[in-house]
């Protein structure tokens, strides 16, 4: 049995029917000659799944019963992914289109820049081209995967100036269009979905795609890279880089492995290069010259200091040299406070509180 065409409750009863106080027009219509799309290609899966893909639970469960809906031949709602630059919204939609290449759905990339800049008629041309893979699909869909939403469809200005005309033209061909070809499924990302129309917002589901929460996550974030890269990596390492890494994006993570892989394994001493460059932003190697720091007490980095840096050192060094730490009790210092107090008593550092 076919599921109900669902969406935002404002169209539940007339999908895409906007009221007409919302609702802006094409000033003409389109010209649908042949464009030139170099952006509009099939997205590359890059052998990705949905499944194999770390962390991100909620954003990969929203796209997964995506995938769920069209395998069985049942409606589904356009997708907007919300989310801060290199969350891993791209990296979705590569896992999206790998799962939905096994039943015969394409995937159609398209960068919004691109359309922003050739206007309605490549939207149109664009749409037409999903058209043509949806009916060579035996599911008689495709999916038009559409990067920064907010390019194309930025909340509408009271100006009156041609570049302000033009936009609102491109707003109203993207929701025409959507009206008119249910058989093609947009799903969109933003980094910015505060500046995206209300409009064309209000046509989409919308799933975020969040920060790691925790070490947890990060942890099967770098383990899924590792895995899908080839890299071996030493399991402890991998623990201690999620658990240095507060707060990072997927990019971020990415970033992380490739630093801690020069050779293509991840050993104790390239982990940790890696993750004391992360965060002292270092270029290069991270030496100890003088062993004199004064740093906040901030949970990653000072543990980062008391850890990997000040307890390398050799006992006599530390002694002639002890860690000195001036500020009150922080955030999240529940782990570092006692490092700070066993230092005291061994004579290697002195706690200066609040001056």
């Amino acid at each position: 049995m076919t599921q109900p065409f669902r969406g935002p409750q404002r169209y539940q009863a007339q999908a895409f029917d906007l009221p007409a106080q919302d609702t802006v027009q094409l000033a003409s219509t389109p010209d649908l000659s042949p464009l030139n799309l170099p952006s509009s290609v099939l997205v590359d899966s890059q052998n990705l799944s949905l499944k194999t893909l770390g962390g991100q639970p909620e954003a990969r469960k929203g796209l997964q019963n995506l995938v769920d809906l069209l395998s069985q031949n049942h409606k589904a709602w356009p997708i907007l992914l919300q989310g801060n630059s290199g969350a891993g919204k791209t990296t979705l939609l590569r896992g999206l289109a790998g799962d939905l290449e096994q039943y015969n759905i394409a995937t159609l990339g398209a960068q919004a820049n691109d359309l922003s800049r050739q206007g309605p008629a490549g939207l149109e041309s664009l749409f037409a081209q999903a058209n043509q893979l949806a009916a060579q699909s035996s599911r008689g869909v495709s999916v038009l995967a559409m990067e920064d939403l907010d390019l194309i469809a930025r909340v509408r200005s009271t100006d009156s100036d041609e570049a302000s005309t033009r936009q609102h033209q491109l707003l109203a061909a993207l929701c025409q269009s959507m009206k008119e070809n249910p058989q093609v499924l947009v799903v969109a990302t933003t980094s910015r979905p505060e500046i995206v129309d209300r409009e064309a917002s209000e046509l989409f589901t919308k799933v975020e795609v969040k920060t790691p929460s925790g070490p947890e996550e990060r942890l099967e974030i770098l383990q899924s890279i590792c895995n899908r890269r080839n890299i071996q990596a030493d399991p402890q390492s991998l623990q201690e880089m999620a658990a240095a890494t507060r707060g990072n994006q997927t990019s971020q993570l990415v970033e992380l492995v490739r630093k801690a892989s020069p050779q293509g394994v991840i050993t104790p001493q390239t982990g940790r290069q890696a993750r004391l460059e992360e965060m002292f932003g270092a270029a290069g190697p991270v030496t100890l010259d003088d062993a004199n720091y004064r740093v906040p007490i901030s949970p990653e980095l000072g543990r980062g200091v008391v850890r990997h840096l000040f307890q390398q050192l050799p006992e006599a060094v530390r002694k002639e040299h002890p860690l000195v730490i001036v500020g009150r009790d922080g955030w999240s210092n529940e782990a570092l406070l006692p490092q700070l107090e066993a230092l005291q008593a061994r004579g290697e550092g002195r706690w200066l509180s609040y001056l």
